[in-house]
């Protein structure tokens, strides 16, 4: 029931509280996601005698009301705001200082956010949350300023302010032409008077002056309002804001489009496909009756899914291992000849040409027409040429002939339409001829196009794959898919899109009938996206020097990526593939693929902090062409920063050089060990000696080799430690694991462990799986009750616990969920409370104190369940317990770096709402000691004003009316339960939340109805 609070009338608010999004950030250690709500203290006019400034205050609501990739809207003022005024809306000085932020904010991003060195004096936690909220921070500022007005954009602010006041001029001469007699004041207005005139002059002259502020930028204008819209398009977020309605004080965007008929638009994005199962199951075909199409997790493309049992009718027992679909041969558009060994054909190609053509009159017009819907330009192939352009830059390919085999992967377009179907094929260059190659490219299989069995989606993680598939072995025979394991409802049907392919899971290759040959680069060029761990790499590489025709040998350098423990776990690099002989060093990078690569993350990170934020060069594509380049960028850098890391070169704390000579080493030890238990051979009667000399300058050639090695990677035209502290970055700066340790000859593999801080067990969740199922029970065998379909875990993140409703099937939750009503009560005597209670009581520092009590009893408190359960959380997540380090870069980051406490201006929050030295120490003079560090930080954290109330307090936050689904009663007072409703039926599975600042002054019920 915040300010911005979504229902105006504040209804079941029992308090207005005061936080918006930055105090949510100093106050539990976390940013909300949308709807957001902002206040920016500023500097206003002029320094007083004193050397001060008045400070001017901006407020606004920032929401996406639409969901998930919907645009964003903003309000300024909030809901206290009166509808139809411009009071709080911003005046040039609020854009001119909003706009240096954001410049200095953007400044800071390519900078000191890449300091490798600055980031390893923190934990990992504190850089990942000053970051994030560096961008949040960004992101808002960007959003109020294109949504201010004063946007430059087709004829400039000057021209937008100006329209403005004609606006207000032309208003004002309807109004006063239907002026009549005030028969109260008897006054007769003229509709053209002087005064009238001069009014609208000053108007004019006040816009004039408004623009004309903004021009004190240090740099043009326009780059400021450019690099808002770009924050908002990295950020993925709609940039296009229009006019201001002054009726609801909001500005709306809807998301950038690129014009150019229904290239990047899906028709059927929200197609069920029921119209095509029920086809093929009425024409002798099998589609599982537990089986689903819809929108995948990402809300961008289709997938197959099971059957949820509650929301969409399926069985508890989802899909056994088996048939899941079975296509008959009639259903199949194929060549004229078929043979399960061909992979592609122009026969198969012109196939699907003709069904094109023949759209409603094919017969197989439900799948033909469900094709011919898809979008224009999603492969790279079918690009833009700014988009392609784009591409080639980045692949370093601009400029180079086309069987030039320099730059980075992909290095040719595999299934070019060009090329393919005009020259090689013969076929018609029509727009229609073009959809059906591209459809055809990228969904067949080889030379087959099936319906259904193509809605799939992919991956190559052997804990999601579920499903293969069984080509016809001759003509007439169906086209089979099988569960390879039980699928449970509401899990996604994978397949896989390069099957087999050389760094595949299974290296014995069982149930292999046929092996893929693409890699990640290959799957991006060929289906538009590039795939999630594990993925293959092959990058062609210049080697040694030019021949006299001016042409480099080429050496190829393999590796595998995974991250065999799944989200967060560190990444194995597996140099060579599958059929490297195991423990050989045969495909092991060299110097030579060190320096290459080395050479090409320097110029892929300068690309990221160059052409990347030109916004002018984004308009000239379609959004997903850019955000699919920039995407595989990211990857590439991903993918060569792990390599780099994992080749045995890296300068860690002795040198690259110790590294590499310590590997020799290695080697002559195993030499000599091996030679120590050398015999006569009887086969060819050769005595050896293990130290003759012959073996010694063997010895002494490899560690010449190795001085070579490294001597080689010195011509890098900068410091090589600065290639691997970019490597690291790299990692770091994409949730990646970068800690990389010695090299494993046996596995090939380069294995790493996350970066973690030493400091005790300040960064350490000691209970991060904990289920709760020891307070649940506590609480329900001492009067409470919480609802028997609750059960606690964690987040889909994997960072955070939840309460989660049970789910049907794989927690044993029933089907109604949890009906609307009373979820939780926790009796009195559980919850740890000051000596004197008083509902209007926000804080109280008998109220810390009785937590600090409970903490030092430990295992002899009453409340001990739920005691024990707060010690063991983890130390330094809030700001203001962290590090001196990641304080000194949050401050940096707020533009408060040298200032005094007390001064207010910088970015929000202006100041720490419960600091331990302030209100504990000296407030409520408590005790110094790391215990009463830990309570003090567990109660403002966790608190309900003076309550600490067990289960409660494990619920997590949304303002989002859509997830929002839980509201908490106090007690009115002592002895009475604390109690938790469900303001809706809640589904399992769901998630239960509860919102942190309830009826702020954004709240989405702006009437606060049900607010106290």
């Amino acid at each position: 029931c915040h300010s911005c609070w979504f229902d105006e009338n504040y209804g079941d608010c029992e308090s207005i509280t005061g936080y918006g999004t930055s105090e949510l950030f100093d106050v539990f250690g976390f940013v909300e996601d949308f709807p957001q709500s902002w206040t920016f203290e500023m500097p206003f006019g002029e320094e007083d005698f004193t050397g001060n400034f008045e400070f001017d205050e901006l407020k606004f609501c920032l929401e996406r009301p639409g969901g998930e990739g919907a645009p964003l809207v903003v309000t300024f003022g909030d809901n206290r705001t009166p509808m139809g005024s411009h009071e709080d809306d911003p005046v040039a000085e609020n854009i001119e200082y909003l706009g240096d932020q954001l410049v200095r904010l953007s400044e800071l991003g390519t900078t000191i956010a890449q300091d490798a060195a600055l980031m390893e004096t923190m934990p990992r936690h504190e850089w990942d949350m000053a970051w994030g909220y560096h961008d949040a921070m960004m992101t808002s500022i960007s959003a109020a300023l294109l949504a201010s007005g004063f946007v430059d954009d087709d004829e400039g602010a000057e021209a937008d302010l100006l329209a403005s006041a004609e606006d207000d001029e032309s208003e004002e001469s309807d109004s006063d032409d239907d002026v009549e007699k005030d028969s109260d004041n008897d006054v007769e207005q003229d509709t053209n008077d002087e005064d009238e005139q001069d009014s609208i002059d000053d108007d004019n002259e006040e816009v004039q002056d408004d623009f004309a502020a903004i021009e004190r930028f240090p740099y043009d204008a326009s780059m400021v309002f450019d690099l808002a819209k770009t924050t908002l398009e990295r950020a993925n977020l709609a940039n296009d804001y229009g006019p201001t309605d002054a009726t609801t004080r909001t500005k709306s965007t809807d998301s950038t489009s690129f014009e150019e008929g229904d290239r990047d638009e899906d028709k059927n994005l929200a197609y069920d496909g029921s119209d095509l199962i029920e086809w093929i199951n009425s024409n002798g075909g099998l589609v599982h009756p537990n089986i689903r199409i819809g929108l995948d997790p990402s809300g961008q493309y289709r997938g197959v899914f099971v059957k949820d049992v509650v929301k969409e009718g399926g069985t508890g027992e989802g899909i056994r291992k088996g048939v899941t679909a079975s296509i008959p041969w009639d259903l199949i558009i194929k060549p004229q000849t078929y043979s399960k060994s061909t992979y592609w054909s122009c026969d198969a190609y012109n196939s699907l040409y003709k069904e094109f053509k023949l759209g409603d009159e094919s017969k197989y017009a439900p799948y033909v027409n469900y094709l011919k819907n898809q979008p224009r330009g999603r492969l790279p192939a079918e690009w833009t040429p700014a988009g392609k352009a784009l591409l080639d830059t980045i692949l370093d390919r601009k400029g180079k002939a086309k069987d030039d085999q320099s730059g980075l992967p992909p290095q040719e377009n595999l299934m070019g339409y060009d090329d393919v179907w005009l020259k090689e094929c013969g076929g018609e260059d029509t727009d229609l001829a073009r959809a059906a190659f591209f459809q055809f490219t990228s969904r067949d299989e080889d030379t087959l196009m099936v319906p259904f069995f193509d809605m799939h989606n992919h991956s190559n993680d052997p804990k999601k794959l579920n499903c293969v598939i069984e080509k016809p072995a001759r003509p007439g025979l169906p086209f089979v898919m099988r569960a390879t394991r039980d699928i449970l409802p509401g899990e996604q049907i994978l397949i896989s899109y390069n099957r087999c392919h050389s760094c595949w899971f299974d290296d014995t290759y069982r149930d292999c009938t046929s092996f893929g040959t693409y890699d990640t680069p290959e799957l991006f060029d060929v289906f538009g996206f590039v795939e999630d761990f594990p993925q293959s790499w092959t990058f062609e590489m210049p080697f040694g020097e030019e021949d006299f025709t001016g042409n480099f040998e080429f050496d190829e350098l393999k590796f595998c990526l995974e991250r065999p423990g799944g989200e967060g776990a560190p990444l194995v690099v597996t140099f060579g593939d599958n059929r490297t002989p195991m423990g050989s060093h045969e495909d092991d990078p060299v110097a030579e693929n060190i320096e290459y690569l080395g050479d090409q993350l320097v110029r892929l990170s300068e690309l990221g902090t160059t052409i990347a934020q030109d916004a002018a060069l984004m308009e000239t594509m379609p959004r997903h062409e850019w955000d699919m380049a920039w995407g595989y960028h990211d990857a590439m850098m991903t993918s060569i920063s792990a390599a780099l890391l994992a080749s045995g070169f890296v300068d860690d704390d002795e040198g690259a050089e110790a590294d590499l000579l310590a590997s020799a080493e290695d080697d002559e030890s195993e030499e000599s060990d091996s030679d120590d238990d050398v015999e006569k051979d009887s086969d060819n009667d050769v005595e050896q000696d293990t130290n003759d000399e012959d073996e010694q300058d063997s010895i002494d050639d490899d560690n010449e080799e190795v001085q070579d090695d490294f001597a080689a990677i010195e011509r890098f035209p900068y410091d090589a430690s600065m290639v691997f502290d970019l490597a690291k970055t790299t990692l770091e700066r994409a949730n990646l694991a970068n800690d990389y340790g010695p090299t494993d000859a046996t596995t090939r593999t380069k294995s790493t462990d996350s970066t973690s801080f030493e400091e005790g067990d300040r960064d350490e969740d000691k209970n991060l799986a904990y289920d709760g199922s020891d307070l649940i029970e506590w609480i329900n065998s001492n009067g409470g009750l919480v609802h028997p379909n609750i059960r606690i875990g964690l987040d889909p993140s994997g960072q955070y616990r939840g309460v989660f409703v049970k789910d049907v099937v794989k927690e044993g939750g029933t089907g109604e969920g949890i009906r609307k009503g009373v979820t939780a009560s926790i009796p009195w005597d559980l919850i740890i409370k000051p000596q004197t209670y008083s509902k209007s009581t926000y804080w109280s520092c008998d109220a810390y104190n009785s937590l600090y009590k409970e903490f030092k009893l430990g295992d002899e408190s009453k409340y001990a369940p739920y005691v024990n359960y707060l010690k063991n959380q983890p130390r330094g997540r809030l700001p203001a317990e962290w590090t001196p380090a990641g304080k000194a870069l949050l401050d940096t980051i707020l533009d408060r770096k040298g200032k005094a406490k007390d001064d207010q201006s910088g970015l929000p929050p202006q100041e720490n709402l419960m600091g331990y030295d302030d209100v504990w120490l000296k407030e409520c003079g408590g005790e110094d000691t790391d215990l009463a560090r830990a309570a003090f930080f567990q109660f403002t954290s966790r608190d309900e004003d003076t309550l600490m109330v067990p289960f409660f307090d494990m619920h997590n936050h949304s303002n989002d009316p859509k997830k929002l689904n839980c509201v908490i009663e106090k007690p009115a007072r002592p002895g009475l339960p604390f109690v938790m409703r469900a303001t809706r039926d809640i589904l399992p599975g769901e998630q239960v939340f509860i919102s942190y600042n309830r009826c702020h002054r954004c709240w989405f019920d702006d009437t606060y109805r049900d607010c106290t």
